[in-house]
């Protein structure tokens, strides 16, 4: 809601679904008892929260259209046939341009470069980068189809892989493994680490689906462990000097 309020100072008009449980979202919406056809309206200002039985309930926010006026909307039952169902003109200005899909969140689920996080920011930025490189899409879509000569069918991954490779330019390089005679030289201890709490490393690398965190860790490895990580950590260590030893 407060998201619609600021689009709607700055002289962006929307309207789009909603999740019933989103903040501002009038409760008197979210779970009305309603059979198909019919609408809840509820408004403030210019901006309008609607909720639409059709088959299932459809939530729908928007600052560019009138709450009255109700219109057909054509449904296919089950025998094969067709029936004329009521719907908000909010509702149908979304089927009419968007056909009832979420576009935005359609294309995210193509070849997303998002990757499951437990650190929130690395959410937010992942899911500004997808709706950024979807946005720059459609805008090159629109402006460039005639001017810029491309293969017959340029879709949003060709466009992804173009601006990856352009992003990277000549850059060439790899990650430098860690010195195995310089780790195992060094004292392995527990310790509390001079930093800030984090996820215990071995639990995280075998699958410990509880979130746990500590400030200890190996002082040598640089690791957060637990204490009972720490030991079997200690006895792993251990065994790679065994084995070290014995190649030398």
């Amino acid at each position: 809601m407060s998201l619609v309020r600021t689009l709607l100072q700055n002289g962006i008009y929307c309207c789009g679904t909603v999740k019933s449980d989103s903040g501002g979202f009038p409760e008197e919406l979210r779970c009305p008892n309603l059979r198909r056809g019919e609408t809840l309206q509820m408004q403030h200002d210019q901006v309008i929260a609607s909720a639409w039985k059709d088959k299932k309930m459809v939530h729908v926010l928007s600052t560019n259209c009138s709450p009255l006026g109700d219109g057909p909307v054509v449904r296919r039952t089950r025998g094969g046939n067709f029936q004329e169902v009521m719907c908000p003109p909010p509702v149908a200005a979304y089927q009419k341009f968007m056909s009832g899909v979420d576009r935005c969140m359609q294309q995210r689920a193509k070849n997303s470069v998002c990757r499951p996080s437990k650190k929130y920011w690395k959410f937010f930025f992942n899911f500004i980068m997808e709706v950024s490189l979807i946005n720059a899409f459609e805008v090159f879509n629109k402006t460039s189809s005639k001017t810029v000569q491309l293969k017959s069918r340029y879709d949003l991954l060709d466009f992804r892989i173009d601006v990856s490779n352009k992003l990277i330019g000549g850059f060439r390089g790899r990650k430098r493994g860690l010195s195995m005679q310089n780790t195992l030289d060094l004292p392995h201890n527990f310790v509390k680490l001079d930093r800030s709490k984090s996820t215990c490393k071995w639990c995280t690398k075998h699958g410990e689906k509880k979130r746990k965190e500590t400030v200890n860790g190996c002082i040598s490895c640089n690791k957060h462990l637990f204490l009972s990580s720490a030991s079997v950590h200690s006895i792993w260590i251990f065994i790679c000097k065994l084995f070290h030893n014995n190649r030398l």
